[in-house]
């Protein structure tokens, strides 16, 4: 069985190897949205062995936090 893994990550177009993972979850992160202040990344993952939605900061300041319920 093939599993596709998906994660997201920062990649600065004028420093690729400064390349940054933001999430580390099982499964996968799909459906990314920046807030409008840039500060922060919306994401679905079903990584929980359920679909959700979590929130974390881009700077790394906290992990991600889940913000709905399957």
């Amino acid at each position: 069985m093939l599993l596709e893994m998906k994660r997201l990550g920062i990649l600065p177009l004028d420093h690729p190897a400064d390349e940054r993972l933001l999430t580390g979850m099982d499964g996968q992160q799909n459906f990314a949205r920046f807030s409008p202040d840039g500060r922060y990344l919306a994401y679905e993952s079903n990584g929980s062995g359920r679909s959700e939605v979590y929130v974390r900061p881009i700077d790394d300041s906290a992990r991600s936090v889940p913000v709905s319920r399957a």
